[in-house]
């Protein structure tokens, strides 16, 4: 996929397999769908689009974005067998995902508001100002990058990870058997309920703001000369 104002849609892949290929616009949507079930042949679509929303995938899917894109607010909808890769350069992102899919996003995004849920796997590499990340329904996130502000919301058995990160201020919230995992520079606040488990690296010590007897929070205190 690309991005310009000037848009298009090609194919590539033998004869037989791109005339299954049927292209459908409604009401603003493009569909495109492979009219034969049984195709082992892979076809290529390459996609330049002015504005995009929402992506939903059935099946066995690749989508890459082969330069930086540029969004305000992104849905997708991934199937279990998508693979998404997002290059994406913004001031500011509402990005959320849904499904059993892959999404790997890479880029510089000031402020980025991620919801994940339905078991998505996410793995970021981003350079950002600040991270809203708001998990669910057994999602997986991995951090990586730079990120000055980074605040979970972690909920029923979701999995945050940000220990590859540098991350300068963090604040963590866990309900529901959720499990946290980060290094943060500076200042780590941390509520944990239910059972969730947040594990952190810090050079200071945490302000545990409310923790259920259920729950547990690890602590590896990083010392100063490791740093030197």
């Amino acid at each position: 996929m690309s991005q310009s104002t000037d848009q298009g849609i090609l194919y590539e892949g033998d004869k037989t397999s791109v005339k299954q290929i049927k292209v459908l616009i409604s009401n603003g949507v493009l569909s495109i769908t492979n009219k034969s079930n049984f195709s082992k042949e892979k076809i290529k679509v390459f996609l330049t689009f002015d504005k995009l929303e929402k992506i939903s995938t059935i099946g066995n899917v690749e989508i890459e974005t082969v330069t930086n894109l540029y969004f305000a607010n992104l849905s997708l909808n991934l199937s279990e067998e998508t693979e998404a890769t997002f290059f994406i350069n913004t001031s500011e992102l509402k990005l959320q995902v849904n499904g059993k899919g892959e999404l790997n996003l890479s880029g510089f995004i000031d402020t980025l508001r991620l919801s994940a849920y339905d078991e998505c796997e996410i793995f970021s590499t981003i350079k950002s100002k600040k991270v809203f990340c708001r998990t669910t329904d057994l999602s997986n996130i991995k951090f990586k990058g730079n990120i000055f502000k980074l605040y979970v919301f972690a909920l029923k058995n979701s999995y945050v990870e940000a220990l590859s990160c540098e991350v300068g201020i963090s604040n963590i919230v866990a309900f529901d058997e959720a499990d946290v995992k980060l290094t943060s520079l500076d200042a780590t606040e941390i509520y944990a309920y239910d059972n969730s488990t947040v594990f952190y690296r810090s050079q200071y010590q945490a302000t545990i703001l409310e923790n259920s007897f259920r729950s547990l929070i690890k602590e590896e205190i990083i010392k100063s000369a490791i740093n030197k």
